[in-house]
């Protein structure tokens, strides 16, 4: 049933323009996640389990701060982007959304200065110390992802996919160089694994610099040519729009912050459990890093090629709910759920099955066979976690951001 009349649900969202965003993005998803596995395949390498421990370490903490810059704003801005095209006024919510981006700057600032001077304190509250530098190292991209998740949003609002998907394919390369370049000169320098950690991670800030900056200028040459076209002043009750916006966002920001949250613990409750059994810390983290290197990426990345599906129909699924087309959004709704499961579910299924195989043609055998059974039982969850985000966005869609909340 799920998947009754597929073909007739995909031509209404072809006539919409979705699939052509859908497939940029995810060819860039996928453009980056290739790029990230043969990054992390020589990176496991040059730092060995202990050294990826540290690195993950600190992108699990990242994740906290970058999930309140990212996880609510973008998707509120889009769907307030897509409101307003129903009234034919696109410059509206840009003019608006540049006090948004505005105050995110602030908020990236200030959160980046947190994690900077709180570096110490977080490593030891996640049980690695040897992390410290890793932390201090990504702090910086926060300030970058804050201002560049606004742009984001905007884009992905009037439909202007491709910048959006070549932010992230500037994002992974700039990553994949200068990360491999940084951590191969540092072991020359240094040979300290935890220097080497924070140089590799400088790679990541870089990243989240130049990509952020490519979308901030996007979103000023889309808006030029919008004014451009319209020729006329517009009046734009500011207070209204970012009212609605910060409406929209403040409980997806709240759902991620509890998700980043979750993580930071579970990085504790891990290394903690690992040390009570006995391990050492280097023991425990070179654990961790097979764990978050190996089997938690083939997880992320089921769920990273299907996203683009829940992120270019989110705009659209906004606009049919604005404009009280019922009929519209159901088929749209069911649509993006038949497509995300028809990925999905062999998806999961050949990961529970050929756990250890797909790992050993990408990892070494030691570190395959380790984190082959934990990739096993995470195999649910691909199947599972894509269809919660449709889910999701479905609900926030349709003004009803608060449920995603309260399921979490």
């Amino acid at each position: 049933m799920i998947f009754k009349g597929f073909a007739e649900k995909i031509k209404a969202f072809i006539s919409d323009g979705f699939l052509s965003g859908a497939v940029s993005l995810t060819v860039s998803v996928f453009v980056v996640k290739l790029l990230g596995y043969v990054y992390k395949v020589p990176l496991s390498f040059i730092l060995g389990d202990v050294g990826m421990g540290y690195f993950n370490s600190a992108y699990t903490v990242f994740s906290f701060f970058f999930l309140i810059c990212t996880g609510g704003i973008p998707k509120a801005v889009s769907i307030v982007t897509a409101e307003l095209s129903q009234t034919k006024l696109p410059r509206e919510s840009y003019v608006a959304i540049k006090g948004v981006l505005r105050l995110f700057i602030l908020i990236g600032t200030a959160l980046s200065v947190a994690m900077l001077l709180g570096s110490g304190p977080l490593a030891m509250l996640i049980g690695n110390s040897g992390a410290v530098y890793s932390i201090m190292s990504i702090a910086p991209s926060l300030l970058f992802v804050a201002a560049g998740g606004v742009a984001r949003g905007y884009l992905t609002g009037i439909g202007a996919l491709v910048p959006v998907a070549l932010s992230q394919v500037i994002e992974g390369v700039v990553k994949f160089v200068f990360g491999l370049v940084f951590a191969l000169v540092s072991v020359a320098v240094s040979g300290d694994v935890k220097i080497v950690s924070a140089a590799t991670v400088v790679g990541v800030t870089l990243g989240a610099a130049i990509s952020n900056t490519y979308l901030l200028v996007s979103m000023k040459s889309k808006n030029k040519s919008e004014k451009t076209e319209q020729k006329i002043e517009i009046y734009v009750d500011k207070r209204k729009v970012l009212k609605r916006i910060i409406t929209v966002a403040a409980p997806m920001t709240i759902s991620s912050a509890v998700m980043g949250l979750s993580g930071i613990i579970d990085l504790g409750l891990i290394m903690q459990r690992l040390r009570g059994m006995g391990m050492s810390e280097n023991s425990a983290g070179a654990l961790y890093g097979n764990y978050t290197t190996l089997a938690i990426p083939m997880l992320n990345l089921v769920i990273a090629l299907l996203s683009p599906i829940t992120v270019a129909a989110l705009p659209l699924l906004a606009a049919r709910f604005s404009s009280g087309d019922k009929n519209g959004l159901k088929k749209r709704a069911e649509s993006v759920f038949s497509l995300t499961l028809f990925f999905a579910a062999p998806m999961g299924l050949t990961f529970a099955v050929f756990s250890e195989q797909i790992l050993t043609m990408l990892f070494s055998d030691t570190s395959a066979k380790i984190a082959a059974p934990q990739l096993m039982l995470l195999s649910p969850a691909i199947m599972v976690l894509p269809l919660v985000t449709v889910l999701n966005t479905v609900l926030e869609a349709t003004a009803r951001p608060h449920l995603p909340l309260l399921s979490l």
